[in-house]
């Protein structure tokens, strides 16, 4: 998140994976006001449903305060591995210009 906030025009595409909400220190949500000014169609999000570092529906709350077109991703596993490769080729290839 600081690489986004600091360099956002560096960024073409944004993949979140396994936000560890649940492991934040004071202040860590704040980072992710760097997503306000990103085209939400160039981000997205992939989290566990059991990650034990955070669900869903937390990540979803906390990243819509900042930008509510960054579509979640949910993923039927219940640890926080992210073994999407296909996923993550598949949204880099898209076309979103």
């Amino acid at each position: 998140m600081e690489v986004a906030r600091n360099n956002p025009s560096g960024i073409d595409k944004l993949i979140l994976c396994g936000v560890p909400i649940e492991d934040f220190q004071e202040g860590d949500d704040k980072r992710f006001e760097a997503l306000v000014d990103f085209d939400s169609n160039k981000i997205t999000v992939f989290q566990n449903e059991e990650d034990p570092h955070g669900e869903p529906e937390q990540i979803e709350a906390l990243i819509n305060q900042f930008n509510t077109g960054i579509k979640i991703q949910s993923k039927q596993r219940s640890d926080h591995e992210y073994p999407y490769s296909a996923d993550f080729i598949a949204f880099i290839s898209e076309d979103n210009s």
